[in-house]
């Protein structure tokens, strides 16, 4: 029964990206903690593959859920652009995303309320540094995430 409910809800979500529209989300898992925690609503778009860059998070299918992991690497396949992904708090890449697969570029999340844009600032800075720094990205992040929330509350 959950299975058809969610793949009713998933196949709403598609119609309305394939439409050009943002889809808002609630995160589950902790794939992608630090920086995506359980409970965060995630606002995605559909992008053409070719646009999207190290760094970005995108959505995919797997199995009868979607997943939303850190984009690494595209490279071709016969013509076919194919994505090497990983949750930030993943220890192994997923495997090879496909077109048919792909469902969405995140392109903000909302915590408590606040929305953040991941298309600007550092935010989309810290992206592109978890990229280079992916074998490690698990110890460096919480750190930095830390720091950053640290000096924002003494500059409150």
């Amino acid at each position: 029964m959950m299975s058809e409910k969610n793949n009713i809800i998933l196949n709403t979500a598609l119609h309305i990206l394939n439409e050009e529209l943002l889809v808002k989300m609630e995160v589950a898992g902790n794939s992608m903690y630090p920086f995506l925690r359980e409970g965060d609503f995630i606002f995605m778009r559909k992008d053409a593959m070719h646009l999207l860059k190290p760094g970005d998070i995108i959505a995919f299918k797997r199995n009868n859920y979607w997943v939303a992991h850190r984009l690494l690497a595209a490279k071709l396949n016969h013509g076919e652009i194919i994505f090497l992904c990983k949750g930030d708090s993943c220890v192994k890449c997923d495997e090879e995303i496909q077109k048919n697969n792909f469902v969405g570029k995140i392109v903000a999340y909302s915590r408590n309320g606040k929305k953040v844009d991941l298309e600007k600032g550092w935010q989309k800075k810290l992206g592109q540094i978890l990229v280079t720094t992916s074998p490690v990205n698990k110890y460096i992040l919480n750190l930095s995430m830390r720091v950053i929330f640290k000096i924002k509350r003494m500059l409150r």
